[in-house]
């Protein structure tokens, strides 16, 4: 297991102080990144929010624990529980026996968990172009509507999504700074500009830009640390290899479904992620679509029209 010679041998616990009745608390969904944190065996409780929670290891590898609404994702965690018990931030935990056991009132089964599963991923070549409908239906959804832009916050944010609509065409030019003034960018537990960059990367994954993804995800690797805190950073590391959260990733497939209906559910979806991840998020994916997507789509009405 990652870094258990730096902390000596595995402490013992006992369990006596648990009331815990094995499969009536337990995990249902845990992503691949939250199975590797749970593999690390033990650490503490770094942040506390009503519905869910985050555990970090020795080595600040981070997931999120929640009830039974939180949505499946690679850092998430979800339980069959509809609200948590009370837990102190600080408070312990650790894995045996496939059980988590967080401070010294939660304990929950995992040995029957599902694991989230990575999207499936999109062929660029054979996938229906979005329609002059869903574009349309995009252009007016919420990420379309642009932030007061007196803001230098937003400003920087636009500047950001405008540099990476441009570079992505010609991703052998440097990567412009733009982009990098993105993380850590507005307010919040995970800023608006890292919500984006995390929109730009699941939507390159998922359509199978790999090149572009591995650029970017290199940019993210190198700054992430100092730009952006450290939830943040665990979302954004995992958007580097793709993977992000189940509203997100059905709402990239919805957008090449060519069934309008199912645009319109997964972006009302998406909208209602966070404060304002979700809408984040979309612009991200709309600045991939919009560079990459929509001159292939013009190119095809103009090859059509010749055919005539």
């Amino acid at each position: 297991m990652p870094g258990c010679s730096q902390r000596g041998p595995t402490p013992r616990y006992s369990h006596t102080r648990y009331s815990h009745n094995r499969g009536s608390d337990r995990i249902t969904l845990i992503g691949k990144h939250a199975q590797q944190v749970l593999k690390a065996g033990s650490g503490h409780v770094i942040a506390l929010f009503n519905h869910s929670f985050y555990l970090s290891t020795a080595e600040q590898r981070l997931c999120c624990v929640g009830t039974s609404e939180l949505v499946g994702g690679p850092i998430n965690i979800r339980t069959s529980q509809r609200q948590l018990p009370p837990i102190a931030l600080n408070a312990r935990w650790h894995c045996e026996g496939q059980c988590l056991y967080v401070g010294s009132n939660i304990a929950l089964d995992y040995s029957d968990g599902l694991i989230f599963q990575p999207p499936q991923r999109l062929n660029t070549e054979t996938i229906a172009l979005p329609d002059v409908s869903t574009l349309t239906l995009l252009k007016v959804s919420p990420a379309a509507k642009i932030g007061n832009l007196e803001s230098k916050v937003e400003q920087r944010l636009q500047a950001g999504a405008e540099a990476i609509e441009q570079w992505l065409p010609s991703p052998s030019q440097p990567l412009p700074d733009a982009v990098v003034q993105l993380l850590g960018c507005g307010e919040g537990l995970t800023p608006s500009g890292d919500d984006i960059l995390v929109g730009v990367m699941a939507a390159l994954y998922q359509l199978n830009y790999d090149q572009k993804l591995s650029l970017l995800a290199r940019c993210i690797h190198t700054y992430a640390h100092t730009h952006t805190n450290q939830i943040s950073q665990a979302h954004l590391l995992a958007s580097c290899e793709g993977m992000a959260v189940e509203p997100l990733q059905q709402f990239i497939t919805a957008i090449f479904s060519g069934d309008i209906a199912s645009v319109e559910t997964a972006t009302e979806s998406l909208h209602h992620y966070g404060h304002r991840s979700g809408r984040d998020a979309m612009r991200g994916v709309m600045a991939v679509v919009n560079s990459l997507i929509v001159p292939r789509q013009t190119t095809t009405s103009a090859e059509r029209i010749q055919e005539r």
